[in-house]
């Protein structure tokens, strides 16, 4: 498609033109000037600055406009100064000329890139892989044109647009060679074209040099080798499992595996392996709130490991809310006592929680269970307590309130015979097994405090009548 070059609209859009490996996060930094294109290679999240052979890489474009584009014509160009070859590689859901499942499906779309979808946003059927040095090698350039569908690309900030997957080769073992990604062979005098809705041509100017070239190496044999840290690193963990990942490339293709080497948090660290990623997800526990937590790991095959990699949890931790939970708020004086769990709704499971009673009876252990057991004097009154439960962060408080009965019997008689003997084990197991009589003081039934009816009570009668256990405890059945 060719333009009017006699209309032009002084339009701002920014052209990058940049290198990834295959999977990388996007990330767009380089500062490029208004109404400019520029070339250079995002190597963002890598381990070190190669590219390196055998492996798919990806070129991708990004764009920055402030007007709605009507259609665009860019390319760029691979190049080596010293015999680096590559290959476009097809992909599974990738473009070729022609549009999608094509020819040479090199060209991708990911999701969430400006032209994300493409059907939808771009005619993507017009691009092509060209060989423009005649050097006999693979096609050197790759060129898009292309009109908008649906109402345009839309205004936006520097992001990726597309993109184009190659494999470089021809590097031996020990060989650091070099590949450039170039602009230069679409001159400034506006082959580099955009319009706008009003057909009004916008020319972006070449600025910051025309190409950007990094090394290219071949593997090392023969242990795995750390290409790509995830970018998550130091991300803050609330408290919860963190995912971080780190990529591995192996020379012989050899299965390897995560090795946990040190760590410098109470919490659990969990290794998987997801294609060429070891995963690592870190579970924070009590104490690690306001740390820094150090994993160190490697990669191992069988041939060697890896150099030791780290990754870094920064954990951090909000205010709790409790509610409070008891199992009875009415106690029967000199006979039961009162039991219940303090709820605390807290995500900070990494934060030490302590508890205290501010008013009214009872205690509270170090997990959170309140126990109080009243006086025949208290019969009769009613209790307002009001307890505490503090993390790393903040206190929160919560309130019942206890009525206290009088006594109601003997604990262990079952049957309410005014002793405790071999008829309330029968009683018991008739209830039990039989689907007898329910107790009509289930508190005194309840001889081993668990809060339930059920054989361990017969059980621990037994040992009493018989076998001079210790004595019927206060039950907490309602």
């Amino acid at each position: 498609m060719r333009f009017d070059e006699t209309r032009f609209c002084a339009a701002k859009v920014t052209l990058i033109i940049g290198l990834l490996s295959l999977g990388l996060a996007i990330m767009a930094t380089q500062s490029v000037a208004d109404n400019s294109v520029g070339a250079g290679f995002q190597m963002e999240g890598t381990y070190d600055d190669t590219i390196w052979a055998g492996v798919d890489h990806l070129v991708g474009i990004y764009i920055q406009n402030t007007d709605k584009l009507r259609s665009m014509s860019l390319g760029f160009k691979l190049f080596s100064p010293d015999g680096v070859e590559w290959t476009w590689v097809s992909q599974a859901e990738g473009y070729g000329p022609g549009g999608k499942y094509t020819g040479l499906q090199a060209a991708t779309v990911f999701s969430g890139w400006r032209m994300d979808p493409a059907e939808e946003v771009w005619d993507v059927s017009d691009l092509q892989f060209i060989e423009q040095d005649m050097d006999g090698l693979s096609p050197d350039s790759f060129c898009f044109y292309g009109m908008a569908e649906n109402g345009g690309l839309e205004i936006g900030g520097i992001d990726l647009l597309m993109g184009a997957h190659f494999m470089p080769g021809g590097v031996a073992e020990g060989e650091v060679k070099t590949l450039c990604v170039d602009t230069a062979l679409v001159p400034s005098d506006g082959e580099w074209l955009f319009t706008d809705f009003l057909e009004q041509p916008i020319y972006p100017r070449i600025s910051g040099g025309s190409e950007q070239c990094k090394p290219v190496k071949l593997l090392p044999c023969c242990e795995p080798y750390l290409i790509k840290l995830s970018t998550y690193t130091r991300e803050t963990a609330v408290c919860r499992t963190e995912y971080f990942y780190a990529t591995f490339l192996d020379y012989e293709e050899e299965p390897f595996y995560g090795e946990l080497i040190s760590c410098t948090g109470n919490g659990t660290v969990e290794l998987g392996i997801n294609g060429n990623n070891i995963t690592m997800h870190y579970t924070p526990a009590q104490g690690d709130a306001g740390e820094i937590i150090i994993v160190t790991l490697r990669a191992c095959n069988s041939s060697g490991c890896s150099e030791p990699y780290i990754h870094r949890v920064s954990v951090t931790g909000n205010a709790p809310t409790m509610d409070v939970g008891l199992l009875n708020n009415t106690a029967i004086a000199d006979n039961l006592f009162v039991k219940g769990d303090l709820v605390i709704e807290d995500p900070n499971s990494c934060e030490i929680l302590t508890y205290a009673v501010l008013s009214g009876p009872g205690e509270i252990d170090a997990e959170g269970l309140y126990t109080w057991v009243p006086t025949v004097g208290d019969q009769g009154t009613n209790h307002f307590v009001e307890v505490m439960a503090t993390d790393e962060h903040d206190t929160v408080t919560g309130s019942f309130e206890i009525e206290v009965l009088p006594g109601e019997g003997l604990d262990g008689d079952a049957n309410l015979d005014g002793s405790v003997n071999v008829g309330d084990i029968v009683f018991l197991i008739n209830y039990v097994f039989k689907n007898g009589a329910f107790p009509q003081v289930p508190n005194l039934a309840d001889v081993n405090s668990d809060c339930a009816l059920n054989i361990g009570d017969a059980v621990y009668l037994i040992g009493y009548v018989f076998k001079h256990g210790p004595a019927p405890w206060i039950g907490c059945v309602y």
